[in-house]
């Protein structure tokens, strides 16, 4: 599952809105964000509801931000490679609802698996890798701030194309949680009842008039605006 790019730009230009299928099939786009949604075996890919700034959004409730310096540091569930936990609920446990952090990817591993658990996937750092799913057809990632969701119990092994890579994850416990992740170009406003989940992929950003810079992250509920001057992460948690 990926986003078309434009042929001169690592901008995302397409928006993924309707696709279910694995990894290597060809998704359905219309313009403007990258956006996929973690709900069930391999995921949906589905329309978001970020738009463009109308006004200030009212009604917003408080925020936490997270500087990258806070982030803490940790290895992979198998041992095989370096994370950074930026947030989780409940914290601190492998037996959480949902997950996000960031992982160094050094060499072609094995990824962790998580039983019941599904994952979103988007390369941050780095030349791209290929992610092969037994049974299933490979996903090619290439493409920065493109996220990619599947399954956690598939058993999945990495290859890099040319030198480490880092990648955002968020995980979501199979019916427990779903998530939207949408990438933002310029500024939205969002409204979500639950947890919003925010990372400033590229360039600083300002949220709810608090500023990000590149690589820190926020949690915010119920209605957020944003302004970037790159890319912002910005995912929705839903009780499923």
């Amino acid at each position: 599952m990926g986003l078309a790019m434009s042929p001169d730009s690592s901008r995302p230009m397409l928006r993924i809105t309707s696709f279910c299928g694995p990894p290597g099939a060809a998704p359905a786009s219309c313009a403007m964000l990258s956006s996929c949604q973690a709900r069930g075996f391999w995921g949906r890919v589905g329309s978001g509801i970020l738009r463009h700034h109308s006004g200030r959004v009212e009604g917003r409730a408080s925020m936490r931000i997270i500087r990258s310096s806070d982030f803490t540091e940790g290895r992979w569930r198998n041992g095989m490679g370096v994370s950074w936990d930026i947030a989780s609920d409940p914290p601190g446990t492998d037996d959480f609802g949902w997950r996000f952090a960031i992982a160094r990817i050094e060499a072609d591993v094995p990824f962790s698996n998580y039983p019941l658990v599904d994952r979103i996937f988007t390369l941050i750092e780095g030349n791209g890798l290929d992610l092969a799913f037994e049974g299933h057809r490979s996903l090619a990632v290439h493409r920065r701030f493109v996220p990619h969701p599947y399954p956690c119990d598939v058993p999945t092994s990495c290859r890099l194309r040319d030198g480490p890579c880092r990648a955002l994850n968020l995980f979501v416990r199979r019916g427990a949680w779903r998530a939207v992740a949408d990438v933002l170009s310029s500024g939205a406003d969002l409204a979500h009842p639950g947890p919003i989940l925010l990372f400033a992929l590229q360039g600083a950003a300002d949220v709810n008039g608090h500023a990000l810079a590149e690589g820190d992250a926020a949690i915010a509920s119920d209605a957020i605006t944003a302004d970037t001057e790159g890319f912002l992460y910005a995912a929705r948690l839903s009780p499923s």
